[in-house]
């Protein structure tokens, strides 16, 4: 980024990835937090997408509430002072599941 860009004005990155594969995204998280430490603000934003095992499944995704319960836990024990961390959901309209 720093070869392409000037970062000296920026105020906030985002990163958007999802929970998997997770140690990957662990370490991902580990890294892009040091490499952007001087950034005020680093947003990251992870496709969780449900807390419902069924729609999960439904969705084909690769996690389960259980495994999205250990993954916030193992994100909050490395987040830096200036990161932000949300989830994005995802709906199925009038789709009853």
């Amino acid at each position: 980024m720093r070869k392409a860009f000037d970062l000296t004005e920026l105020q906030e990155i985002s990163f958007e990835a999802n929970p998997y594969p997770y140690e990957d995204t662990i370490q991902a998280f580990i890294e892009l937090q040091t490499y952007c430490a001087e950034i005020p603000r680093v947003r990251f934003s992870f496709g969780i997408q449900s807390l419902h095992d069924d729609t999960l499944k439904i969705a084909s995704r690769q996690t389960t509430f259980e495994s999205t319960k250990q993954f916030t836990q193992d994100i909050l024990t490395h987040k830096n002072t200036n990161t932000i961390v949300n989830y994005d959901f995802i709906a199925f309209g009038d789709k009853e599941l």
